[in-house]
């Protein structure tokens, strides 16, 4: 490279040179130019500078082949107990899924037993706490009113009570003053025409009130009758809320019960792809679960539908074909 940089100079030199002479009209001047190398190697010198270059070469590429090679085992020694430690964790793992699998599925089910039991028997009292409200007498429409009349009713009979006393007083006052000698008989003869009137008159008078004591003590009985039947029927009222509000708690808690079992399928289903060795394992222990959740629990499964639920739908395809 300093040899180019010096003949390219002293070219560039000359050029100028000879540029600016015929500019002067000078006699043209012609040169002869030669290489001459500053040190000249001869070529047995030359290879064997390369052929030392090549075997140090060489041998650099045998150490560092020896180097990778050594490397390379000591990472499939680490590859392969890896593996190993990995396998032996998987295989925990899946006796662990296994294990808590099971012991969720029953506790699904236990809790799903009783939900079901618990709606059965709200079920059955609401239809008969139902048929009981059926078959009541239809209530009061005006139960407050009622009880007011009857009130009422009460102390007009009270009242018809005392008047009533009062005239048998009289009427016996007056029987007596009949039952006395001749003088009080001629007085009672004298007045005769007006006590039979009297007597008549109380007579009837007590007989209408005395209709009308038992019209008010047999509307005063319906009146009981009534209030205690409305009582009853508020009660029943109130009894029967009671059991729609424990029927609607039920029933949220049967709609949490399936949420809950919803999201623990998902989770299971989850961990079943996760944990599986490969996909295809994961995708067979899904369509089992699924399988065996679907499937009625009362019914024995057979083996082949268990087969059929395995089998994926290309491998069904190619065994058709």
């Amino acid at each position: 490279m300093y040899v180019y940089l010096q003949l390219k100079s002293t070219k560039f030199t000359l050029s100028s040179t000879f540029i600016d002479m015929k500019a002067r009209d000078l006699p043209s001047i012609t040169t002869t130019n030669r290489l001459v190398f500053e040190l000249e190697e001869q070529e047995g010198d030359v290879a064997e500078k390369h052929k030392r270059q090549f075997d140090a070469c060489v041998k650099q590429a045998d150490e560092q082949i020896e180097k990778l090679l050594a490397e390379k085992k000591q990472l499939e020694q680490e590859i392969r107990r890896q593996s190993q430690q990995f396998r032996q964790v998987l295989e925990e793992r899946d006796a662990d899924v296994q294990v808590e699998y099971a012991k969720m599925l029953a506790e699904v089910r236990d809790h799903i037993e009783d939900t079901k039991q618990q709606l059965t028997e709200a079920i059955e009292s609401r239809t008969a706490k139902q048929l009981q409200v059926k078959h009541c007498p239809p209530p009061s429409l005006a139960n407050e009113a009622d009880v007011h009349e009857s009130h009422m009713l009460q102390q007009l009979v009270v009242a018809k009570s005392k008047e009533v006393t009062a005239l048998q007083a009289q009427f016996h006052a007056l029987e007596a003053e009949l039952a006395r000698p001749a003088a009080i008989k001629r007085k009672a003869d004298a007045l005769d025409g007006s006590h039979e009137y009297s007597a008549e008159a109380v007579a009837q008078e007590k007989k209408h009130l005395q209709d009308e004591i038992d019209m008010l003590m047999e509307t005063d009985l319906a009146l009981r009758d009534k209030a205690t039947q409305s009582r009853l029927l508020a009660a029943q009222h109130e009894q029967n809320e009671s059991m729609r509000r424990e029927v609607a708690e039920v029933e949220q808690e049967a709609a949490n019960v399936a949420a809950s079992v919803a999201a623990l399928s998902s989770r299971l289903q989850t961990q079943l792809r996760v944990l599986a060795s490969s996909s295809s394992t994961g995708a067979l222990l899904t369509r089992l679960y699924t399988f065996i959740v679907s499937h009625d629990k009362d019914t024995p499964i057979a083996m082949a539908d268990v087969l059929a639920a395995s089998v994926s739908v290309p491998k069904r395809r190619r065994a058709v074909h």
